[in-house]
């Protein structure tokens, strides 16, 4: 019998998206998940639900009963996290979850260092890698002297990105002024998260670029993709709702060069922004979980799930070899963000009807949940939403 895989987390689609890739290769899959009424168990590739208690409020039990399915089988599992808590989770626990699991993440501390913005910077500095300047904001304490150094527009951002998203529903504050950065800093005080001031690199949304690798185990990178997104929601400072694959021959070597600088092993996303006064790039964030559109890179012919359960069991590697050096003219959509995007684009005025139909124009987009083969999930996710409208 095949060696199974675990998916760790299954409500988003991005974990949806792992599930298909996985099952439509015929590898035995089970999810964990702590909430039965996610729409990811619903696949019909799905052979064994593992439900969890909740790490957040008792880490402990959850490892122990990831711990305890892993006893049971007769090889390990494959792990694949897909969602950023669960990558800080599976990296704090990887003395423990690899004697009973195989993973793709790379020595200890490092997914965490990566994740968190304070730590991706001093890698970026130490290694050359062009970041936007950013200012300690330590205590939350707004001193003159820092406030004498800052130029406005600046972005309040994350240092534990899950934990702000989840609160604030956004990636950052952005403050044009004194006043907004006060507001801010009094909000994230409030909710007790370390936070950084960060330049903000001029450019639309279309300025955030996309750089998608898959590092193997003997450190081999062998699967790249490059995109840009289209529309993010919430816009300007989300995560992508609409996006398309790009070549963008200038991410590879700055993306591959800092992977193999870094030592990664397994999938990472590296954002970058290009300054629309200048024409620089900028580094802004890794991800390094699979990541939101990984439909639209399976559909580009890059199973990045698949790739890292046969190198991790030692099969080969299917393509050995996919490195995407043209435009294909395939995309991602997520239609239930997509729609509020758009309103809000129009109503802030950044771009016109006309704009944002020709940005749509020429592209097949993969949609995030919708399958006719596989439909349940997304019957799952409607009725979810519905039930929050009509109860809350």
């Amino acid at each position: 019998m095949k060696r199974k895989a675990l998916v760790l987390g299954t409500n988003y689609y991005n974990a949806l998206s792992a599930i298909r890739c996985l099952g439509r290769a015929g590898i035995p899959l089970a999810v964990a998940e702590y909430d039965r009424s996610s729409y990811g168990l619903r696949s019909k590739y799905v052979d064994e639900v593992v439900i969890t208690p909740y790490f957040q409020d008792d880490e402990h039990a959850c490892l122990d009963a990831l711990v305890d399915y892993a006893k049971k089988q007769s090889d390990k599992p494959v792990l694949i996290p897909t969602h950023d808590n669960y990558m800080l989770f599976v990296d704090r626990h990887q003395d423990v979850l690899r004697d009973y699991y195989l993973l793709t993440l790379p020595k200890p501390g490092l997914a965490t260092q990566v994740i968190e913005k304070d730590g991706l910077h001093q890698l970026a500095q130490k290694y050359g890698m062009p970041v936007p300047q950013s200012f300690p904001f330590e205590n939350y304490q707004l001193s003159s002297e820092l406030l004498d150094r800052l130029t406005y527009p600046i972005l309040v951002k994350p240092v534990d990105s899950p934990a702000f998203t989840a609160k604030f529903r956004k990636k950052a504050f952005l403050c044009r002024n004194q006043a907004d950065l006060m507001k801010a800093a009094e909000q994230v005080r409030a909710a007790n998260i370390p936070a950084i001031l960060q330049e903000l690199i001029e450019g639309d949304d279309e300025s955030m670029l996309l750089f998608d690798a898959f590092v193997q185990q003997n450190g081999a990178i062998d699967h790249i993709f490059t995109g840009s997104k289209l529309r993010q929601w919430p816009i300007n400072l989300g995560a992508s709702c609409l996006m398309k694959q790009r070549y963008i021959p200038e991410l590879i070597d700055l993306g591959t060069k800092f992977l193999q600088d870094i030592a990664w092993r397994g999938f990472a996303e590296i954002e970058f922004k290009q300054d629309q006064r200048t024409g620089k790039i900028y580094m802004i964030e890794i991800n390094a979980r699979i990541t939101n559109f990984n439909a639209c890179i399976e559909a580009c012919g890059i199973n990045v799930p698949l790739l890292s359960y046969q190198d991790l069991n030692g099969d080969p590697l299917t393509p050995e070899r996919r490195i995407i050096d043209s435009d294909l003219g395939i995309g991602f959509k997520y239609a239930y963000e997509n729609t509020r995007a758009k309103r809000a684009y129009l109503q802030s005025g950044q771009w016109s009807k006309s704009y944002l139909r020709k940005q749509e124009s020429g592209i097949r987009f993969i949609p995030a949940i919708w399958q006719p083969s596989d439909p349940r999930p997304a019957m799952r996710f409607l009725y979810n939403k519905l039930s929050k409208k009509i109860f809350k």
